[in-house]
């Protein structure tokens, strides 16, 4: 399976709720949509205590033709996907329309109405004024990383992971970079995507500044994102940067050993046996055990090396993850 793949799968699967974001980021809608606008709500209309309908004025038309002004209709309360419910007379909002039957729909429920800001409504142009030009949409994302409305920077970052074009120019990477560390250290939900386009955008030779953030995220699930993202990559890489940035603690050891224990290589090896050495807690050193089990060494070899006790909870250990794991994708060994 193509590497990049994997990392999408995984990232997925890890934070479901970040699927849904990618799936209404501003980018997104606006490609979707037949007709976007900055518009007012002026009325409301409802037909009858079941719906309800809201007319606004259309302010600018951003993509598409609205006309001066255009009416949508939605069932009446507050429930999910419904849009239309809290605006108010005098409200302004970026619109994302599909236009069914002679009628406007706003896309994605209440994601397909967003606050108007000049800074809002300047993004959304932007975004639509390079359609056709997905490296010049990468860079604009980019550019938005470190934007002071946090809500244009989150969505960049959501956007960037799904966007199907990789940043390529090393000024855009590095913004990339620096969001990324920002987000790991506050366990974002933007994370999963700014793992995927670090990843995406550097290859293997992200596994360094991945690797590092790994051992010092602040939260498990931060970790986890992390973890499947470099899992994705070669493991000569992984190894090459578990050499490079070594576990400074106990808790960062059995980080590192629960990672390289996930795909046997002999590159592993070293950088194992030298965190085995470096350990000093029991189940710190049972960790790393695991991780040298899993990569080959026989517990005869590390009789010498691990107290029995260690050593036997090291085999318990390997033996009950070789059970929790898929029948297909148990090692032959």
């Amino acid at each position: 399976m193509n590497a990049m793949i994997r990392i999408l799968l995984s990232l997925a699967c890890a934070l479901p709720l970040c699927g849904q974001q990618q799936a209404s980021t501003l980018l997104r809608l606006a490609d979707t949509a037949d007709a976007v606008a900055v518009a007012t709500m002026t009325a409301a209309t409802d037909p009858s205590p079941e719906w309800r309908r809201v007319t606004f004025h259309v302010d600018e038309s951003l993509k598409g033709a609205l006309g001066a002004s255009f009416s949508a209709l939605e069932p009446a309360g507050r429930c999910c996907g419904n849009a239309l419910y809290s605006v108010e007379p005098g409200d302004t909002y970026v619109v994302f329309l599909q236009m069914r039957g002679g009628a406007a729909h706003p896309i994605a429920g209440e994601r397909g109405l967003v606050k108007a800001t000049a800074e809002i409504v300047a993004h959304v142009k932007r975004l639509i004024q390079s359609r056709g030009d997905e490296a010049a949409q990468v860079r604009a994302l980019a550019q938005c990383l470190s934007h002071e409305d946090p809500r244009i920077a989150q969505d960049a970052a959501l956007a960037l992971g799904s966007h199907p074009h990789a940043v390529t120019d090393e000024p855009s990477r590095e913004l990339l970079r620096t969001a990324l560390r920002h987000h790991a250290h506050t366990a974002s939900t933007a994370l999963p995507s700014l793992a995927l386009a670090v990843a995406r955008a550097d290859g293997d030779q992200a596994a360094s500044q991945l690797f590092s953030l790994y051992l010092e995220a602040p939260t498990d699930d931060g970790a986890k994102v992390l973890r499947r993202a470099l899992e994705s990559l070669p493991t000569t890489s992984v190894a090459a940067a578990a050499r490079s940035c070594p576990a400074q603690d106990e808790a960062q050891i059995v980080r590192a050993a629960n990672l390289l224990e996930q795909r046997a290589d002999p590159a592993q090896l070293d950088v194992l046996q030298r965190m085995l050495r470096q350990a000093e807690r029991a189940n710190s050193k049972a960790a790393v055990a695991c991780a040298l089990l899993a990569n080959g060494i026989e517990p005869s070899q590390l009789a010498g090396q691990v107290d029995e006790a260690v050593l036997e909870a090291s085999k318990q250990l390997r033996a009950n993850k070789l059970k929790a794991l898929p029948r297909a994708a148990t090692p032959a060994r």
